[in-house]
């Protein structure tokens, strides 16, 4: 992988700004195909926090789910300045200032690293924009055909804007490592993942159950934001995403408003069929937004038994 700052003109990527632009007949909570399901912003040093401020190191990521264990992924993205705008996709405001590529796929997340630079003149209000395309199993296309892959397979264009910091507002990540992550109660944990997952160590349901996934954050999850009136909400909403490989979640969105008192969600999951199968993996992604771009993600699984 390529990570460079650039002086000069990159090529802009063509960018979506949807998480997951699927066919509208297919159920949006289920993984089927790769899927781009978020991004995280870390200042380097403090991961926790998502704003940076000029002549900070950023670490950039994306969540990208498939139904195999690790889909071998080609990328290509560039980090600029944006503007705000009231309709349309967000674009750069002044060429890009960094680029990151990977032209032979392999397995590993999309990721890019910079230093946010100083603003140009005139450049007030401006926020981060990471934009690219992610290429399952390809290489992106950065010359003639930028923003699409190279051997004409699905491209996954991808969008990423975030606040950039302020003296009175530096905006944090909310964080699964804060929130209590329950599966019918029970903790949920990290576990090595394979293909044979019956008596591997993973929670053991079974097929065609129906269980509950609770989200828990605390109260720090949600960050104060700066008013500009008293009609302004005066802290972040959150926004819970969950999707799965197999099975039926109730939904693939879960809203937390600033004013909820309790800031946690829940979602009904029913197994698959284990179809005479000693098991079946079924893998989870959960991302939580604070909506200014500030976000967090992991991953989980169970096995479905007879």
């Amino acid at each position: 992988m390529k990570s460079v700052s650039v002086p000069v003109w990159a090529p802009l990527l063509l960018a979506a700004s949807g998480w997951a632009c699927d066919d509208p007949l297919k159920k949006n909570e289920l993984v089927e195909e790769p899927r781009v399901l978020g991004a995280r912003i870390e200042v380097e040093g403090e991961p926790e926090r998502a704003a940076p401020f000029p002549g900070e190191s950023v670490n950039v990521r994306f969540l990208v789910a498939a139904p195999e264990l690790e889909p071998a992924l080609g990328f290509a993205l560039v980090a600029c300045r944006s503007v705000e705008a009231n309709v349309g996709l967000p674009a750069c405001w002044s060429a890009p200032f960094a680029e990151s590529e990977r032209l032979e796929p392999e397995p590993g997340a999309p990721a890019m690293r910079f230093e946010l630079p100083e603003p140009e003149p005139g450049a007030s209000k401006t926020r981060l924009l990471v934009k690219g395309v992610i290429c399952p199993n390809g290489a992106p296309r950065v010359s003639d055909d930028p923003g699409r892959c190279a051997s004409g397979d699905r491209s996954l264009p991808v969008s990423l804007e975030a606040e950039l910091a302020s003296d009175g507002d530096a905006n944090l990540n909310p964080s699964f490592a804060a929130a209590t992550l329950s599966f019918d109660g029970e903790s949920l944990p990290e576990a090595e993942l394979s293909g044979d997952c019956a008596g591997s160590g993973l929670l053991e349901v079974s097929g065609k159950s129906k269980h509950q996934i609770r989200f828990e954050f605390p109260d720090s999850a949600r960050d104060p934001v700066p008013q500009a009136n008293d009609y302004d909400p005066d802290r972040e909403s959150l926004l819970v995403s969950h999707f799965s490989s197999g099975g039926e979640l109730a939904r693939a969105f879960s809203p937390i408003p600033y004013d909820r008192p309790e800031i946690s969600a829940e979602v009904e999951w029913t197994a698959p069929d284990s179809n005479g199968a000693s098991g079946v993996l079924v893998r989870f992604w959960f991302v939580v937004r604070d909506l200014r771009g500030g976000s967090d993600f992991v991953e989980r699984a169970v096995c479905v038994v007879p």
